[in-house]
C-alpha cells in the first residue's frame, strides 16, 4: 500500500520517515494528482486555518474529504 503524507504543515517529514522505515512506500503529498496516487493519507498535526488555505487552490481540501467517505484509510495526528 503506497501512502500519501500531508505536506503543507507539520513534521510531515519525520512521518515519511517513520512510514518508510516500517517497509511502506510514502510520498509527501500537496496537490490532487498526488493524492490521486496513494491508497492512504496521515494528516500531520498544523493550524487548521492556514492549512485549509493551503488547500483551497487546488480543492485539495474537498478532495481529501471525498477519498475519505469513499473509504480511504486515514490516521490524523496532533503535536
Amino acid at each position: 500500500m503506497r501512502c500519501g503524507v500531508l505536506a503543507l504543515q507539520g513534521d510531515w517529514a519525520m512521518h515519511v520517515a517513520v512510514l518508510e522505515s516500517l517497509a511502506i512506500e510514502a510520498e509527501p503529498i500537496r496537490t490532487t494528482a498526488e493524492l490521486d496516487r496513494v491508497e492512504a493519507l496521515v494528516l500531520p498535526g498544523g493550524e487548521s486555518t492556514a492549512m485549509l488555505r493551503l488547500m483551497s487552490d487546488d480543492d485539495l481540501g474537498d478532495h481529501i474529504s471525498s477519498r475519505i467517505r469513499d473509504g480511504m484509510p486515514t490516521l490524523a495526528t496532533c503535536a
